[in-house]
This record gives C-alpha cells, sequence and structure tokens, in this order.
C-alpha cells in the first residue's frame, strides 16, 4: 500500500496543476475569462435584425392596372304623393301646404268668381294627375312657384292667378265656357320686370265655346308657349298684351269655327317675340299673328298656314309676306 500511495497522488497533483494555472491562455475582459488551448470558447452571437426587403422594379416589369371602383347605384328617394284636401265648408278645396298633390274635386254652385281649388302656397306645390269639375266659377286658382301637369279642368273658367311668378302647366285639358288660363296683371304696362315672370305653358289642349280668348297673360314675361293645340270658338287663342320676351313655337292653331273666330296671337304692345314652328288652319280673313300698338322686336317665321288664312295682320296693308311691314317686325314668312 505503501508502494502504492505515491503512484496514485501524482495524476491529481497534475490534474490540479492544469486547471489551476492555463498553458498558451488569452484573457477576454468581455467575457471574464481566459481562452486556452485545450479549451473552445462559447461564441456570442450578436442577432441580426431582420430587414424586409423592398421590391424594386425592373424596366422590363408590367405594371398591374387599377381597376376603377365601382360607383353604387342609389335609388332615388320616393317623394310621396297627398290626395286633395277634403272639401272645406264653402264648398271649395284649399292648398296650404308644401308637396305634391292629385286626385278629384268637384264643386257645385260655389259663385260665379270663386275657384274650386285653390293653391294657396308660394313654396312649391305640385298638383298631377287631377281632375277638376265646378258648375260655377273657375276651376282653379294658383300661386307662386307651382307645377301643374297630366290634369283636366271643365268649368265655366279655367285657371287663374294675379302677378304670379315661376309657374309651369304641362299636359292640362283646359275645356271650359270662356278664358281657360288667365294671368291677371293690373298697373304693370311700365314694370321691370313685368309681374307675370316665367311662365310656361306646353303640351296642353285648350277648347272654349265662347269669349274674347282661351290663353290671356297680362303684363307677362319670360313666356314660353310650346306644342299646344288651340281650338277656339272665342274671338282669338292667345292674347299677351304689355309682354316681354315672349317665345311661340310649335302650337297648332284650329281657326276653323266661324263665324267669331279669326285670329290665333295677339301681340299688342310687346317687346321681344319670336312666333315660329306653328301651324294654322283657317278660312280667308283669319290671321296666324295680330300686332299693334308699338310692338318692336317681333320676330315671325317658319309657320305655316292653311285653308286660305293670313300669317301676320295688321299692318297696313295686310301682308303675309315682308312686303309693307314696319320697322318693328323683323321678318314674317307665309
Amino acid at each position: 500500500m505503501k508502494k502504492l500511495l505515491p503512484l496514485l497522488i501524482a495524476p491529481l497533483l497534475f490534474i490540479y496543476t492544469a486547471s489551476a494555472e492555463p498553458v498558451n491562455c488569452v484573457y477576454i475582459p468581455e467575457h471574464n475569462k481566459y481562452i486556452c488551448d485545450n479549451a473552445t470558447p462559447t461564441p456570442t452571437v450578436t442577432p441580426v435584425p431582420t430587414v424586409t426587403p423592398t421590391a424594386t422594379a425592373t424596366a422590363s416589369a408590367t405594371p398591374t392596372p387599377v381597376l376603377p371602383t365601382a360607383t353604387p347605384t342609389i335609388a332615388p328617394t320616393a317623394v310621396s304623393t297627398r290626395p286633395l284636401p277634403a272639401r272645406s265648408p264653402d264648398g271649395t278645396y284649399y292648398i296650404t301646404q308644401t308637396g305634391i298633390y292629385s286626385g278629384t274635386a268637384t264643386c257645385g254652385n260655389i259663385g260665379a268668381g270663386a275657384h274650386c281649388v285653390h293653391i294657396w302656397n308660394s313654396n312649391g306645390v305640385v298638383l298631377q294627375d287631377f281632375n277638376i269639375t265646378s258648375a260655377q266659377g273657375y276651376g282653379l286658382q294658383f300661386d307662386n312657384n307651382v307645377t301643374i301637369k297630366r290634369g283636366t279642368i271643365t268649368a265655366p273658367l279655367g285657371a287663374s292667378g294675379h302677378h304670379k311668378i315661376n309657374t309651369t302647366f304641362d299636359t292640362v285639358v283646359f275645356d271650359v265656357s270662356t278664358v281657360a288660363l288667365q294671368y291677371i296683371g293690373s298697373g304693370c304696362e311700365a314694370s321691370n320686370p313685368r309681374p307675370n315672370l316665367n311662365a310656361t305653358v306646353r303640351n296642353s289642349t285648350f277648347l272654349n265655346d265662347s269669349g274674347h280668348e282661351l290663353l290671356y297673360m297680362k303684363c307677362a314675361q319670360d313666356v314660353t308657349i310650346e306644342g299646344n293645340q288651340f281650338k277656339p270658338n272665342s274671338d282669338w287663342a292667345v292674347s299677351l298684351p304689355d309682354g316681354v320676351n315672349v317665345t311661340i313655337r310649335r302650337n297648332a292653331f284650329d281657326l276653323t269655327s266661324e263665324p267669331g273666330n279669326w285670329l290665333g296671337i295677339e301681340l299688342p304692345k310687346v317687346a321681344n317675340a319670336l312666333v315660329t314652328e306653328n301651324s294654322a288652319i283657317g278660312p280667308a280673313g283669319d290671321w296666324l299673328v295680330w300686332t299693334c300698338c308699338g310692338t318692336t322686336g317681333l320676330s315671325v317665321h317658319s309657320n305655316t298656314v292653311g285653308g286660305g288664312m293670313g300669317t301676320l295682320c295688321c299692318i297696313l296693308p295686310p301682308t303675309t309676306g315682308t312686303a309693307g311691314l314696319q320697322n318693328h317686325i323683323y321678318s314674317a314668312y307665309e
């Protein structure tokens, strides 16, 4: 045992010496350790940030087309139509609120100067798809900013308004005794603008039994009368005294009723009127247009007349051509 003891101790001393006294070692301060030949350091791995590469377009790259975004279709909001108000105790009907109205109104003996239906609202009323019948008086009293369309008025007198603006009558049948449609004016001959302003009458039918005129507009400005049918039994069909900026086009005048009827359009003291593309039929002695009393800026052309009637009266002498026209008449052609 004593002989074996030195042999057992020697390796232990060698192991201790090797671990305590490194050979060929380098001290690494940041790791606070020695790196020796007989040791492999554990490398410190620094994380590398991940970079997302940005795509670089090349000259040969085909761009992706951008398709337009479809615009959604928006359905229009339906506007409800109101029935005519109930008949009032006086036997007539009153529209006093803005809106769209339709229905049937029937009036009896309401008085010779009364109206069966009253529009007493200037903020925008539409009366459409209607039927008004009255035994007496007028069928309709209209206000400012109204549209009257697709209806029938049967009464001794048709519709009337006094000094009204922004009015339209479209596709209305007037079957009356005397005057079908009246724009009434008073003390307005020198007013500027005229009090009956911006009036349109189109695509309507005018019938009467007697009287002076079917359509009467006193002191009216910016007027369009187009696409209507006039069959008067009165003296004349249309009268526009003291009017300004009037267009009468593409209307049909049937002046064959005799003996009283003799004239389609009366234009006394009118400034700037165009009468064009109208057709008229009537016997000799009837006229499409009659003018007097200082009318200025009148142009009458491209109208068609038949049955022996003339185009323009009453410049002296009466004429259907351009001869004999005074300076205030621009042109007149048969």
